[in-house]
């Protein structure tokens, strides 16, 4: 049976890893990634995406009764896979399926390691509701839901549900905001998350961003971080990121960094 398990997630792992590497012809590509923050557009009718990345973070550990100073955990997204369907003119769908490892690490040396292995599931939609109104942001919907079905590393449910807003401030910058709540622990734990980012193109093929995001939980443990990066437009089809950051709060990390690519995908005529 654990000999099953094993050669399930390692036909998995490679399935998903191998996705990022499809290629397409295609139109324009806007994306979800690499920001925290999501966008309220939603892809067209029977259009297909695939956004997919590395990230890496590495924050102290401040643990009550610490014994070991310099203790450090890891967290590795060896590819943070999101696939986006265009259903209706306004709605779309949405699944997710992360690769990831988390360890811990003292003075360069692996303390302990959780191995890699696939995050838990997800499935969500997005729906817009307000698109190209002179008096409102454009707005949309977002919802998703997460279990651990592809996987035996355990973990209860998680909702989150979102408003996602985006504006354009002045000339080419555009801002796009999100507020919302996470429910774990069978649904008994909150935390209100919010992000917010500027971003602006430079020229036709390179656009820019800035981000500041967190999170609160009920018991009062705050997430504040910041990263800003670049994108840059290859095809009207396929996209490159590359980002960075740092966190201001006791869970945030140090440093994290991240990079990716994305592909949009048309319907046959």
């Amino acid at each position: 049976m654990c000999s099953f398990i094993r050669m399930r997630k390692f036909l998995l792992i490679c399935f998903f890893c191998c996705s990022a590497l499809v290629l397409l012809k295609g139109q324009t590509i806007f994306t979800d990634r690499p920001t925290v923050a999501t966008s309220p557009n939603t892809l067209p009718v029977k259009w297909l995406q695939l956004e997919t990345g590395f990230q890496y973070q590495i924050r102290d550990v401040d643990l009550l009764g610490n014994l070991a100073p310099g203790l450090k955990f890891e967290n590795i997204l060896f590819n943070g896979m999101l696939l986006r369907y265009g259903l209706t003119e306004n709605f779309e769908l949405r699944f997710n399926q992360s690769i990831q490892q988390n360890r811990f690490r003292l003075n360069g040396e692996t303390t302990a390691d959780d191995g890699v292995d696939l995050a838990p599931t997800s499935i969500g939609v997005k729906w817009r509701l307000v698109k190209d109104n002179e008096k409102w942001p454009d707005i949309a919907i977002l919802a998703n839901y997460g279990n651990s079905v592809l996987t035996d590393n355990g973990g209860g449910s998680v909702v989150d549900f979102s408003l996602l807003f985006n504006s354009m401030v002045f000339g080419d910058v555009s801002f796009d905001y999100n507020v919302g709540v996470l429910l774990e622990n069978e649904l008994n734990l909150r935390t209100y998350t919010y992000s917010f980012v500027l971003a602006k193109a430079l020229n036709e093929k390179l656009g820019g961003f800035f981000e500041l995001y967190g999170s609160q939980t009920e018991d009062l443990n705050a997430l504040l971080n910041v990263d800003m990066g670049l994108t840059y437009l290859v095809s009207n089809t396929f996209q490159l990121d590359i980002y960075a950051g740092t966190g201001f709060s006791e869970l945030s990390p140090n440093i994290m960094f991240g990079f990716g690519v994305s592909k949009l995908f048309l319907p046959k005529e």
